[in-house]
């Protein structure tokens, strides 16, 4: 039986930090990597069904040619887009884990991020609260905070993936 899956992108903050790079997230890859049992897949891995994956992007007032066409594509690969005010990427992604936890709709949930120094305070609760009812938490980022790696089951760099790729 398929892993149920919660895949979470932070995608205002992955894109900003994989940006300063010059690098940009595959994220059609990405739902590709975690369906076929990536990150943690050992030899002989397990398959997840992805049961939920999201993208939380910030909606700016009068930006609808370039990211209109981003929020088409991430929905026809497979994405559910959480358009969020400014500020509140973060807090709409902790809310959905929260109740995706107590719901019991996944057995675990791969959260995706950037700079994990600056949004560790806003997952561990969220983290806490999966746990406590026997959620396993992986995450892909490119940097994390102590405290996060402490209570993650699994942290992946992505720099260590083949996730990322140079911008055009």
């Amino acid at each position: 039986m398929a892993q149920r899956t919660a895949l979470l992108v932070d995608g205002a903050n992955t894109d900003a930090s994989t940006k300063e790079l010059g690098l940009e997230l595959d994220y059609s890859l990405l739902m590709e990597y975690v369906r076929n049992g990536g990150p943690g897949r050992v030899e002989g891995g397990f398959a997840r069904g992805v049961v939920v994956a999201r993208v939380y992007i910030e909606a700016r007032s009068g930006s609808t040619g370039k990211r209109g066409r981003l929020v088409d594509w991430l929905r026809s690969v497979g994405y559910q887009v959480r358009l969020c005010d400014e500020g509140c990427v973060s807090l709409r992604m902790l809310l959905d884990m929260i109740v995706l936890a107590l719901t019991g709709r996944v057995d675990a949930m791969i959260l995706v991020w950037g700079d994990g120094h600056s949004i560790s305070g806003d997952f561990l609760r969220g983290i806490r609260t999966a746990q406590a009812v026997g959620i396993q938490i992986e995450t892909l980022a490119l940097d994390s905070a102590p405290e996060v790696l402490k209570r993650v089951t699994e942290f992946h760099d992505l720099r260590d993936t083949m996730l990322l790729r140079r911008v055009r």
